[in-house]
């Protein structure tokens, strides 16, 4: 089906603003012109459209998406498969619906935005953190080497035995 302006006639036109739209692909254009030259009652099939095209049907429904989600076509159910409406101007696609974040347990009683001093400060802070944690790591593993040992293995520390 073919929502329309006007009533055409035996030609097809094909507003500026379609033919001019930067985000069309040469194939999206073809594809839609040919759509629109139908009459207002077609309903477009993707096994018609790649008969008539000589390709596949992935290959028109891939060009049938692309054009869905600029807001020129829109597929639903028809009476033997899905079928593809043809809009003359791009409808506004649906935005996808967007995961919701979970509710937190206890909001806190101010929020607080932290400015990019602030930021900064964290990261250094944390960086430090890091470079100690590594060099704490360091030393005990230098530590276990140098430890002397007794001659079944044990580590000796001050006289004592582990």
């Amino acid at each position: 089906m073919i929502e329309r302006n006007e009533n055409r006639g035996l030609f097809t036109r094909i507003s500026n603003a379609v033919l001019r739209d930067p985000s069309m692909s040469a194939e999206e254009l073809g594809l839609y012109a040919s759509m629109l030259s139908r009459p207002d009652n077609w309903e477009f099939s993707e096994y018609v459209l790649s008969k008539q095209f000589g390709t596949t049907p992935q290959e028109i429904r891939r060009i049938l998406l692309s054009l869905e989600r600029k807001g020129y076509t829109r597929e639903r159910r028809g009476r033997y498969g899905p079928v593809w409406d043809l809009f003359e101007r791009p409808e506004k696609p649906q935005p996808a619906p967007q995961p919701q974040p979970p509710e937190p347990a206890a909001a806190p009683a101010e929020e607080h935005t932290l400015t990019s001093e602030e930021i900064g400060q964290r990261l250094i802070d944390h960086a430090n953190y890091l470079r100690r944690l590594a060099a704490e790591r360091k030393a005990a593993d230098a530590a276990k080497q140098i430890a002397p040992r007794t001659s079944a293995g044990q580590v000796t520390t001050a006289g004592n035995s582990f």
